[in-house]
């Protein structure tokens, strides 16, 4: 997987998410890691953490993002029930 993955539900894309940091940010793609960096405020208690994953991630995208995999890990695939030609506008906003 390279980025993301274009499928008929959405788009599947790789995240390595940070916990307990001062603000929510996307960052770039990790190469190494082959995912997305993301930075959480709320920690990896209860679910606590998923679920800001994946309310700012939906307002990013502006469409409906869950978590497939990887709930219980840093590393998690997330669906972004968008096409993928406003998935990659979406990402060129990124300030990198």
């Amino acid at each position: 997987m390279k980025e993301f993955n274009a499928t008929q539900k959405g788009v599947v894309f790789k995240i390595h998410a940070h916990t307990g940091k001062p603000e929510f940010k996307m960052k770039a793609f990790s190469e190494w890691r082959q995912a997305f960096e993301i930075e959480t405020k709320a920690m990896p208690v209860k679910g606590k953490a998923n679920e800001e994953i994946e309310k700012k991630l939906s307002e990013f995208f502006q469409a409906e993002c869950r978590i497939q995999s990887g709930f219980e890990s840093k590393n998690k695939t997330v669906i972004a029930k968008t096409a993928p030609e406003k998935f990659v506008q979406c990402l060129k906003t990124l300030v990198l």
